[in-house]
């Protein structure tokens, strides 16, 4: 599971016990060179294919959590 989202949130919440919302971000506008290609050439400001958001909701440090 190494490299997939399933396991990016598994890792996620085993350290930090608390399930994440990842969000990723395709390539809104796509040339394809060739009908079998597998990768896009992303077009326009603002594409970021192949990236991803994490968010958590961590407790408070008062809570117990260690002072990083």
């Amino acid at each position: 599971m190494r490299g997939t989202l399933r396991g990016l949130q598994e890792y996620l919440q085993i350290y930090t016990g608390v399930t994440p919302q990842i969000i990723e971000h395709p390539a809104n506008d796509c040339a394809w060179a060739e009908r079998r290609a597998r990768r896009g050439i992303a077009l326009g400001k603002g594409n970021v294919p192949f990236s991803f958001t994490v968010n958590l909701c961590l407790p408070p440090l008062s809570a117990g959590w260690p002072a990083f």
